[in-house]
């Protein structure tokens, strides 16, 4: 009886994490369509609370605006990987993380690692809680 109540203990933790990957890869991936439609100011409505305090709006659509502007057009984006966390490398806070990553393709900057970090917060909303984008080396 204990091993059945364990298994099923379990299986609803890998529920429950698939659901929130599903989500935050979701809201992962729809953040970026605001980025590339230029919705900056929409986009930084849905930054995580910490995120804020350390890039004002004005200042951060500035700077994602003069970045897209560098690296060109989106000519097209695939998602590599969603993986859900309870803990982000460097950080003690715990939480429900999804770190997604695409292989996307701008005018200018070529093939790129576009990643973006989700999180689902206590009212179980969820907001972007990270960004990073890098050139791809898609010989490897």
């Amino acid at each position: 009886m204990l091993v059945a109540s364990v298994l099923l203990c379990g299986s609803a933790f890998s529920a429950d994490a698939k659901e929130k990957q599903a989500a935050g890869a979701k809201v992962a991936g729809d953040w970026l369509v605001l980025l590339d439609n230029g919705k900056y100011g929409e986009a930084w409505k849905q930054l995580s609370p910490s995120q804020k305090p350390n890039a004002g709006k004005e200042k951060w659509e500035s700077g994602v605006s003069h970045y897209r502007r560098q690296v060109g057009k989106l000519s097209g984006r695939k998602l590599l990987s969603a993986e859900y966390r309870t803990k982000l490398p460097g950080s003690d806070d715990e939480g429900d993380y999804v770190v997604v990553t695409f292989l996307s393709g701008f005018e200018r900057l070529g093939s790129a690692l576009e990643t973006v970090v989700s999180q689902q917060l206590a009212d179980g909303s969820w907001v972007i809680s990270g960004y990073s984008i890098k050139p791809a080396d898609v010989t490897d």
